[in-house]
């Protein structure tokens, strides 16, 4: 989706997607290595939000705010101790309250 004049959203609590997963080096089934997850913000409020692949996840990270500018775009590491065979799918899990919502 392309988004020619970005529309920031000050009143509704922040809107995280997953923009692109890049892999440092090539996986290798059994072997470690480290995602880069861009994610992006629509909204003008950070939140706190873990990403996983399968059940290795992030420490909590603090996602950047979108502004006047533009929506809020950010690279987050994810260090996986050991590939899986297939594709690699990442989740992103927004918490609000100390609970998470997605």
């Amino acid at each position: 989706e392309l988004i020619t004049n970005p529309v920031v959203h000050p009143l509704e609590a922040a809107n995280l997607s997953i923009v692109s997963v890049e892999m440092e080096g090539i996986p290798v089934p059994g072997e470690s290595g480290v995602l880069q997850v861009q994610v992006n913000n629509t909204g003008a409020n950070a939140a706190m939000f873990t990403i996983c692949y399968g059940d290795v996840c992030s420490d909590n990270f603090s996602s950047t705010v979108a502004t006047v500018n533009g929506h809020g775009n950010a690279t987050y590491p994810l260090e996986v101790p050991s590939f899986r065979s297939g594709r690699i799918s990442v989740n992103l899990t927004i918490f609000r309250d100390g609970h998470s919502v997605s």
